[in-house]
């Protein structure tokens, strides 16, 4: 979310503050049968979750059933098999604790709430946590704010325990908070700045050529404007 909101506030007030329905873009050629990302997602992490190292066909099956009855789902499909035989996958230690949710008291009157998507301990009991991500993976070297900040709060959540990292389903790439700086402070700050806004103009419409791309353009008085 936090990546959201630093992408385009305005997005960020629709998805996470009002709640708006996602409505996705007409898509022509190879990708016309493809799901919404969204929808994507949600497959993808709930097979993740059920995932015990066998029956992935049915595991699978059960998570399409929930999110998209009798859809194809070729790229959930896709990026779930291949992440599952991956030596990403396979290096994880094998005690795990999945979707674990928690609030996390930053300041006074504000705090942190998320779900980590695995807890992994290895045999000295040292904690790794990763977050699957389906999206598009940064390039090397890429530091993405939101990313680091998600980490950095999940991290201090696992009371500073553990490492942290994003497992990107689409290469099979993996992302690693940088440990030169600590990003704990900056993600504090931004969760103060927006549990101080609470109307749609308090949130800054970022219009670019991605807007074109944005399942809430419908909805964006900017966007309207413009057309």
């Amino acid at each position: 979310a936090l990546q959201t909101y630093l992408h385009c506030q305005r997005q960020y007030y629709y998805q996470q503050v009002l709640a708006v329905p996602e409505l996705e873009q007409t898509v022509a050629g190879e990708q016309a049968h493809e799901l919404p990302a969204s929808v994507t997602g949600s497959i993808v992490h709930r097979a993740l979750e059920l995932y015990n190292g066998y029956n992935a066909e049915a595991v699978f099956a059960v998570a399409l059933e929930k999110f998209a009855p009798g859809a194809a789902a070729t790229q959930a499909k896709s990026m779930f098999d291949a992440y599952i035989v991956s030596d990403l996958y396979k290096a994880l230690p094998k005690k795990q604790k999945r979707e674990l949710e928690f609030v996390q008291p930053l300041q006074q009157e504000l705090a942190a709430e998320g779900v980590i998507d695995l807890l992994a301990f290895d045999e000295a009991d040292n904690m790794i946590i990763v977050d699957y991500k389906t999206g598009t993976p940064p390039e090397p070297d890429e530091v993405k704010l939101g990313y680091a900040y998600q980490l950095a709060l999940y991290k201090d959540a696992a009371e500073k325990l553990c490492p942290a990292e994003l497992h990107f389903l689409q290469n099979m790439s993996v992302w690693q908070l940088p440990l030169d700086k600590s990003y704990l402070q900056e993600a504090v700050e931004l969760c103060e700045e927006i549990s101080g806004k609470g109307e749609e103009d308090d949130f800054a419409c970022i219009c670019n050529e991605s807007c074109a791309y944005c399942h809430y353009a419908y909805l964006c008085p900017q966007k309207i404007k413009n057309r």
